[in-house]
């Protein structure tokens, strides 16, 4: 297993409102949290995978009214950094089992993160979602 973790990019709703007004904006964050993600996770490992790989996600927010929708759209510049960083080869379904695992963990809104698990064997995803579960 390869544990990586990433500080919290901007959500969807806040890339939203910036692209209201200048899309060049929204796709300028976007590729920012991209990089910042890619220079994250090279810091990290300096693994390349070339299997399929199972992974969980876990997520922190800072208060219950957060959006599921909006959480969960932060992964898309973490997938695209790790990927950028040479980690996986893609981050389509050719690459990644489509089953994946995703915890949510309150943390004050100034030490937000995402921690990304990538898992080459079926049986220890298995055995880490499992321990995570009961």
């Amino acid at each position: 297993m390869i544990e990586l973790k990433f500080t919290k990019p901007v959500g969807l709703n806040k890339l939203i409102n910036i692209s209201r007004s200048n899309k060049f904006a929204a796709a300028a964050a976007k590729k920012k949290a991209t990089n910042l993600a890619a220079v994250e996770a090279r810091q990290q490992t300096k693994c390349a995978i070339a299997c399929k790989v199972y992974m969980t996600y876990e997520i922190s927010y800072s208060t219950e009214t957060t959006d599921m929708d909006n959480l969960n759209s932060c992964l898309k510049p973490i997938l695209d950094g790790i990927v950028k960083a040479g980690i996986l080869q893609d981050d389509s379904l050719k690459y990644m089992e489509p089953m994946s695992f995703i915890q949510y963990t309150k943390a004050p809104r100034v030490s937000q993160y995402v921690t990304v698990r990538i898992f080459t064997q079926p049986v220890e995803f298995k055995n880490y979602v499992s321990s995570q579960l009961f």
